[in-house]
């Protein structure tokens, strides 16, 4: 008998209908559907012969799911702000309290890093002197370097992708800080019982920034470059989360 699939769920909460421009990503793989993008990355990993994955979008009215019905989340980022207490995020707060107390995984993505962190009263503010709009460095901790999320990355400066105006300003209580950078202190973050945040983004190639953010602000476009290996995490994430590697 095989190893049952653990079924994965990304939560897209990119945008509400009339947010933005969708025709930005009408030369992106599924267009503005970021749970597509999503999949994409899993298959280049290797991991969707593994996996049972779906994607709701939660911000288009779609529900979270119950603990019965998946076993693993991934909460994407989001164009609104932990501020605007909009439907669709007290729905998700709700949701993670239920979450929470299954027992069940889930990682955090920049707009979900920042939701997570506020659900557990960490504040939430404005990136001084932002947006953050560029391929940026890291600096792992010391708990960073040797912890399963940044697994074989053998540097502890590391780059990523950045697309944000807020940040958390200070850790939730009890988490354990795994990277930071001089403006954005909580950058990576461990909240025990298999959940994890990142503020920024592991899952979304070079393209997809350019398409985002390219017409915001003076040479914004030119700020990213490619960085291969970060989806990496999403890797790491799953394989603690019980993910057969083989």
């Amino acid at each position: 008998m095989g190893v049952k699939q653990k079924r994965v769920v990304f939560l897209s909460q990119f945008g509400m209908p009339g947010s933005y421009d969708p025709a930005i990503f009408s030369d992106a793989p599924g267009g503005d559907d970021e749970g597509h993008w999503i999949g994409l990355q899993l298959a280049g990993l290797g991991l969707t012969d593994r996996i049972a994955y779906s994607s709701r979008r939660i911000c288009h009215g779609a529900l979270p799911p119950e603990p019965e019905e998946a076993d693993i989340a991934i909460l994407g980022g989001s164009l609104h702000s932990v501020q605007d207490d909009l439907p669709y995020q007290r729905r998700l707060k709700d949701w993670f309290a239920r979450w929470r107390a299954a027992g069940r995984p889930l990682f955090g993505i920049c707009g979900g890093h920042q939701l997570m962190a506020h659900w557990q009263g960490a504040p939430v503010d404005r990136v001084p002197d932002g947006p953050v709009c560029a391929t940026e460095t890291i600096r792992l901790t010391q708990a960073g370097r040797s912890h399963p999320l940044f697994a074989g990355l053998e540097s502890s400066e590391l780059d990523f992708h950045f697309g944000n105006y807020e940040r958390v300003a200070r850790l939730p209580d009890g988490a354990v800080l795994l990277a930071e950078r001089p403006d954005l202190p909580a950058m990576a973050v461990d909240h025990g019982a298999g959940w994890w945040s990142v503020q920024f983004h592991p899952e979304a190639d070079r393209d997809i920034f350019v398409m985002s953010w390219g017409d915001k602000g003076p040479g914004f476009r030119h700020n990213y470059r490619p960085v291969p290996r970060s989806t990496q995490l999403l890797r790491n994430f799953l394989l603690s989360c019980g993910v057969s590697e083989a």
